[in-house]
């Protein structure tokens, strides 16, 4: 597994400020590739850098001149149109790349624009969350048959996983057809692994970016379908001018609108976290890195994105936790007091563990 293994793709309708929206991200934070040799860099795949005050902090203790943040990796998805699960604009082509990332982050347009030619006169984000979503499930509804099709003669094979399978495909081609979204977490890790080879697109965890205008953003207009846990209000058209300021007039501009930090990092922190990632860190002398895991990622594993010679030479790891390399002000200090431990392989890695691994 490279650092940059799992993929977030952001979709919408046409002209909802979708590529606007990427093209703001890689403007104001996109990763120097060359940190990340294992990432792959098509023209609408985007590294971008995690803002991590972890990673800031654990600099300014280690006293070291340089540090990488992690990278999380954005696909500007074309233009969903309606019908495209029958291949209507380019249904089959904007499906295909749906199925190849982990995440759905998906544009809803609140902004008004009299120049955005749109097809319907308003905007009505329920109204077109409703439009996607119906094409997605449209599509799996079609997969689902093909799936079940030939599940049935695997299990006159007599294998027995198909059978489990069905089971848990009935239930969530049942959820669909009543126009729902199925609920992944109601299943347990065994199951959720029977079926993740099928690549059902509404079964991916999905982001909704609500792009408002400015004066929407204290008081974002959610949509009923979803949690609001789950949305994110940001003006695309703001964060492509706060690209552009100093540190210190982004910081009084944003003070201005009622906000911390520019919505751009919020969308990156969502993402990691819809991809169920957490981040560990390593430092040498002249380097401090934050480096992306699946949440329960074993020990000798995580090493292996490190490098794959730590993974195969994983002898032990010593480990300590952010917050006390920060409390103890060093990891000399926090070994004096017994706060480094040492690992091995079997050991899972938690979100904020400052590791040194030792390999033969």
């Amino acid at each position: 597994m490279s650092h940059c293994g799992l993929s977030v793709g952001i979709i919408g309708l046409p002209n909802v400020g979708k590529s606007t929206l990427f093209n703001a991200l890689l403007k104001d934070l996109v990763a120097e590739v060359s940190n990340y040799p294992f990432c792959t860099i098509e023209p609408n795949v985007g590294i971008v850098e995690v803002p991590d005050s972890r990673l800031d902090e654990l600099q300014k203790i280690l006293k070291v001149p340089e540090k990488i943040p992690a990278p999380i990796k954005f696909v500007d998805i074309a233009g969903l149109v309606k019908n495209a699960h029958k291949g209507e604009g380019l249904g089959n082509q904007f499906l295909s790349h749906i199925q190849e990332v982990d995440a759905m982050v998906l544009v809803l347009r609140l902004f008004s624009d009299p120049k955005t030619a749109l097809s319907q006169k308003e905007t009505n984000p329920n109204d077109d969350f409703e439009t996607i979503k119906t094409e997605l499930i449209l599509k799996d509804l079609e997969i689902l048959e093909k799936i079940l099709t030939n599940l049935k003669t695997d299990l006159k094979r007599g294998e027995k996983s198909a059978e489990e399978q069905i089971d848990i495909l009935k239930k969530i081609k049942k959820t669909l057809n009543q126009s729902k979204l199925f609920d992944i977490d109601t299943l347990d890790n065994d199951k959720k692994n029977l079926i993740s080879d099928f690549g059902l697109l509404t079964l991916k965890p999905i982001l909704i970016i609500l792009n408002c205008d400015e004066k929407d953003l204290k008081n974002p207009p959610f949509i009923s379908q979803l949690p609001k846990e789950r949305q994110i209000a940001i003006s695309v058209k703001t964060e492509m001018e706060l690209a552009d300021f100093s540190d210190s007039e982004q910081e009084e501009y944003l003070k201005s609108l009622g906000l911390k930090e520019p919505g751009l990092n919020r969308l990156v922190q969502a993402g990691y976290q819809l991809l169920n990632l957490v981040s560990f860190y390593t430092f040498t002398e002249n380097l401090a890195q934050a480096w992306p895991i699946p949440k329960n990622t074993p020990i000798q594993k995580a090493a292996g994105i490190v490098h794959s010679d730590f993974q195969e030479k994983f002898i032990k790891a010593e480990v300590v936790s952010y917050n006390d390399l920060t409390k103890y002000n060093g990891w000399h200090n926090a070994k004096e007091a017994g706060r480094i431990r040492t690992e091995g392989k079997e050991y899972i890695v938690k979100d904020g563990d400052v590791i040194l691994v030792k390999h033969g």
